[in-house]
């Protein structure tokens, strides 16, 4: 091994963001002039209507989806919060450290308000949604998307007076279930894993770990009831509480592994060679 390369270390830290969106929406119907309408900004947040669709495409349009009126609690909604590891941006200065525990790079909350779904259009609860979520890493000052995953969510908003509740139970009633076609990739402990192939260092490879805090594996009865599709299992999403503000946290993790140098793969090469040569005259 070099001298140059016995020094040479991993980097250290990246600035990293996510940055996501809804793309779609259902059901379909045109609310009413006193309704919410498409764009406008509740705290900040660009709010869609169910049924609305989106403007352009632009998948970084619309974060929050609102949906019923909930009574005195109001309306349910469903509101992805980006997130930033980044000495560059206000919100949160500490970079994402290589090889340290996963951090918050993002979350979604679900309001779980009773909702009875059987008046008007604007009542009618949510039923699905695509979330497109893009991963941007700051090379040189510049923000780049180095990945864009795509999540198909199935929503179901429990009867409350059903027995037995399809997923969790709490004082408020039976929880509502999110049922989430997760993008290619993702493995058996629900983790996406990603080649950062992107960074030009000839001593370490990096990757990029990206888990979802929460999924679980749903049961049979409410994977079919949530995708609408009798007989239907092998569904994974998020389960959350009636009355509750939900809120589940998206976490990265990047870890850095170092590249054999070149004289380590040559002797690996002529160990191998010797030890065949001795097996062959054995």
């Amino acid at each position: 091994m070099s001298a140059s390369a016995a020094l040479a270390g991993p980097i250290t830290s990246f600035d990293v963001r996510t940055r996501s969106g809804f793309t779609e929406w259902d059901p379909i119907y045109v609310p009413a002039v006193d309704d919410q309408i498409v764009g406008s900004r509740s705290g900040g947040t660009p709010v869609g209507v169910p049924g609305q669709g989106n403007p352009g495409g632009n998948p970084l349009a619309f974060r929050r989806l609102t949906w019923g009126d909930g009574g005195d609690a109001g309306g349910s909604f469903i509101q992805v919060n980006n997130g930033s590891r980044s000495s560059t941006e206000n919100n949160n200065p500490d970079p994402v450290i290589v090889g340290a525990n996963a951090v918050s790079i993002g979350a979604v909350r679900h309001q779980n308000n009773v909702i009875d779904g059987t008046s008007e259009p604007f009542r009618v609860p949510l039923t699905n949604a695509t979330l497109v979520t893009q991963l941007q890493f700051n090379l040189g000052g510049d923000w780049v998307v180095i990945d864009t995953l795509s999540f198909d969510i199935d929503f179901l908003e429990t009867a409350n007076n059903s027995d037995p509740c399809l997923s969790i139970v709490n004082d408020e009633g039976c929880g509502d279930i999110f049922s989430i076609d997760l993008p290619s990739g993702f493995n058996e402990n629900k983790e996406i894993v990603r080649d950062l192939a992107f960074i030009n260092d000839p001593y370490y490879n990096y990757t990029a770990t990206l888990t979802i805090g929460g999924l679980q594996d749903l049961s049979d009865a409410a994977c079919a009831a949530t995708t609408r599709v009798e007989g239907n299992t092998g569904c994974v999403g998020l389960l959350t509480e009636e009355g509750e503000n939900n809120r589940f946290r998206t976490f990265l993790r990047i870890d850095a592994t170092a590249v054999p140098a070149p004289g380590t793969l040559l002797l690996l090469a002529g160990g191998l060679l010797m030890l065949q040569i001795g097996r062959a005259h054995v």
